[in-house]
């Protein structure tokens, strides 16, 4: 039988050099799965389907799976007045009060689903963009209590 020992360092311990070449490597540790699920649930809960997103380009294509109206209950119900989505569903809600041309109603829903769809791409933009960034790659990787070899190879014990 043969031993050997084997160093292991935490991220923090790394050399500077070392941790450029985790994180490289690593690049993708917080994307390589579906991360975008929990923006995707959110938009159903509100009565928003996203049947398909670029995140690299902020858009967002779906429809609403309720009445528009009732979108924008759910999202003044569940979203903060301080998010985007509140601030586009209070003035959607605001632009129908009153509202009786059909033609103008049915311009208006479209027009809230398209903003809303837009709002939607720019949130998956912007968690993918923070995901992939150097600061949540080395809070999952600390997180995650990854072990390395001095120059930076992973081993997890």
């Amino acid at each position: 039988m043969k031993t050997i020992k084997i160093d292991l360092y935490s991220f923090k311990e790394l050399s500077k050099e070392a941790k450029a070449k985790v994180i490289s490597k690593l690049s993708d540790i917080n994307v390589d799965h579906k991360w975008y699920d929990f923006t995707y649930e959110d938009a159903e809960n509100i009565g928003l389907k996203i049947e398909e997103s670029d995140w690299e380009y902020a858009t967002a294509k779906g429809e609403f799976t309720m009445s528009a109206p009732e979108v924008a209950e759910k999202i003044k119900e569940g979203h903060g007045k301080k998010c985007e989505t509140y601030k586009i569903a209070s003035a959607f809600l605001n632009s129908i009060e009153g509202e009786k041309d059909d033609d103008k109603l049915t311009e208006l829903e479209d027009l809230f689903l398209r903003v809303l769809l837009k709002e939607y791409g720019k949130m998956l933009r912007e968690e993918w963009l923070y995901l992939q960034s150097e600061k949540a790659i080395i809070e999952t990787i600390e997180s995650n209590e990854y072990t390395f070899e001095a120059d930076g190879k992973m081993r997890n014990a």
